[in-house]
């Protein structure tokens, strides 16, 4: 669906390191970035996010960081 509306979503979402470790899940909520925008919610180093279901045990809590990407648009490779 995004790919058909020329949105490249795998650039967006896989060109951080820690989004290119082989075994792991992420969880992405699409759409809400520019909600929270417009309502005036800005994100900085050292925010903290979490995220709980209760079948799931524990909450999954991440930090914000800066980072780099690790490759640009277009490339394709080995992971």
């Amino acid at each position: 669906q995004f790919a058909a509306a020329g949105c490249p979503v795998q650039y967006h979402h896989f060109k951080y390191a820690q989004f290119l470790r082989p075994g792991d899940v992420h969880v992405h909520f699409f759409g809400t970035a520019t909600l929270s925008f417009a309502d005036g919610v800005r994100t900085q180093p050292g925010d903290r996010f979490e995220i709980s279901q209760a079948e799931f045990g524990k909450p999954l809590v991440n930090g914000l960081a800066p980072s780099e990407p690790v490759f640009q648009p277009g490339g394709i490779g080995k992971l």
